[in-house]
């Protein structure tokens, strides 16, 4: 509601807080400002009408033929909203006395013997079209249609959802696209002022400020048992949300099944009972990365020996595994989670991404105090990964000395749905350090990497549409 204002001229933007995310703190500022005598209802409701096309009237024009169908809760909703809901011919109309109460009242839903038996949906016309009244919906049992956001993870509550995608559109509005089975499909679009309330509850779910809209911000969602990671970025016509869905429980997963092959399996829980060098796991976003690391520090047992991991932020809980937020959402900078940890004397330490040259500088001397570091790196190939830590600052001599192994993965479509993940690792010898050290590199691209996976894969009959990168 405030976002219109301002947009029709009614407000300046100056004039709306951080907090005002929701009806009721959002009708307090408008009466303030209208008992400063900077506002005048009977603008705001003009302006809001033609923008939405939603009648409300004074309480004293209130219709008062209140419908015997009507069931307890709709008439304790109401009243609670300061809704009056009478019956009209062919449908059922809604008129509120103040624009904030019937946005209360469409988030509130109808609740009739513990299950969702209706909703009042309002439909939205904008401009000149006329208005259309709010009609009674019959809907699934346990379906939710009055917040946005609760609709939309409902709607994509499916494990093979990975991640929700909110782009804002020219001219207002908006879509939402998901990542099923790593294809990016359509969902539906969003029309303006929905759109707003659907950004609105997401920001106020993830305890995100809208005075930061210019700027990326990262945050987490909770809805049920499910967690998500939220990523907003301004983007051209508004700021655009990703939702990525994250692992919850303590499920134990070992690396076999995750689809690796017993021999490389045995490689790494060796790789894991070393006492120093750098283990790197390589791979796009959503390629998989954060679940093998899991499996490898389970391998590792932090029963009998002390892991310690730096995270920012920390989002997947390892049994047994001291994990540290570190970075711009905690209190404790890289550096000097870094300096903590080594005093804290671990056998492990797991570095949650080396995503810029503070991270690559503390994983290798963490390294070379004598620890074992894990981390995870984004590049598309195994070679990738070591020019990128080049990139990063590192020298070619310290890597060839310190680097000694690396395992990149990928997920396979499978062609009955649902993915698998197929691995291709690389374990320095003499030779691959001394390639390393003078910089003569094979160029390898992934298809040939994975060659060996894939060709397993067939021989095993395991049915694969295609390598998904990225």
């Amino acid at each position: 509601m405030l976002s219109v204002l301002v947009r029709r001229g009614l407000l300046q933007a100056t004039e709306v807080p951080d907090t005002c995310i929701d009806a009721v703190s959002e009708r307090r500022l408008l009466q303030g400002l209208v008992d400063r005598g900077l506002l005048n209802w009977d603008r705001v409701f003009g302006v809001l009408e033609d923008e939405w096309a939603i009648p409300w009237k004074r309480e004293p024009d209130w219709p008062k033929d209140w419908s015997e169908r009507l069931s307890s809760a709709i008439r304790a909703a109401a009243r609670q909203h300061e809704v009056v809901v009478h019956q009209v011919t062919g449908h059922w109309e809604v008129i509120a006395n103040h624009p904030a109460g019937l946005a209360g009242f469409s988030d509130s839903g109808v609740l009739g013997d513990d299950v969702w038996e209706a909703f009042l949906c309002l439909e939205l016309e904008g401009g000149s079209a006329p208005i259309r009244p709010v009609e009674v919906q019959e809907v699934a049992p346990q379906s939710h249609y009055g917040d946005p956001l609760q609709q939309l993870l409902l709607e994509s509550s499916d494990a093979s959802i990975t991640d929700i995608h909110l782009e804002p559109m020219d001219g207002g509005g908006g879509r939402s696209r998901r990542r099923i089975d790593g294809r990016m499909l359509e969902h539906g679009e969003w029309a303006a002022p929905r759109w707003e309330r659907l950004m609105a509850s997401l920001l106020h779910r993830a305890h995100l400020p809208a005075d930061r809209l210019r700027f990326p911000q990262e945050a987490h969602l909770e809805e049920g048992q499910r967690r998500f990671r939220v990523s907003l970025i301004p983007a051209l016509h508004g700021t655009a949300a990703v939702l990525r869905q994250l692992p919850v429980g303590q499920a134990s997963v070992d690396l076999e099944g995750l689809g690796m092959e017993a021999a490389m399996a045995r490689r790494w829980r060796d790789l894991m009972t070393t006492t120093q060098g750098l283990l790197l796991v390589v791979g796009p976003t959503g390629a998989g990365k954060s679940t093998t690391v899991r499996a490898l520090l389970r391998a590792a047992d932090p029963s009998r020996r002390k892991i310690l991991s730096l995270e920012d932020p920390v989002e997947n809980r390892v049994v047994g595994v001291q994990q540290v937020a570190v970075g711009s959402g905690s209190a404790v900078s890289f550096s000097e989670g870094i300096r903590s940890a080594l005093r804290q004397c671990p056998d492990i330490l797991f570095i949650g991404e080396i995503r810029d040259a503070e991270s690559a500088t503390a994983a290798l001397e963490a390294s070379l105090t004598g620890h074992l570091v894990i981390s995870t790196i984004h590049a598309r190939s195994l070679v990738g990964a070591v020019w990128r830590l080049r990139e990063l600052g590192l020298t070619a001599v310290d890597l060839a000395s310190q680097l000694s192994a690396l395992i990149t993965q990928r997920l396979i479509r499978l062609g009955g749905g649902g993915r698998r993940a197929v691995f291709a690792d690389w374990l320095l010898e003499s030779a691959d350090r001394d390639s390393v050290r003078s910089e003569q590199l094979p160029i390898a691209e992934p298809e040939t990497e994975f060659a060996e996976a894939l060709s397993a894969a067939q021989a095993k009959g395991i049915p694969f549409e295609k390598l998904v990168f990225g």
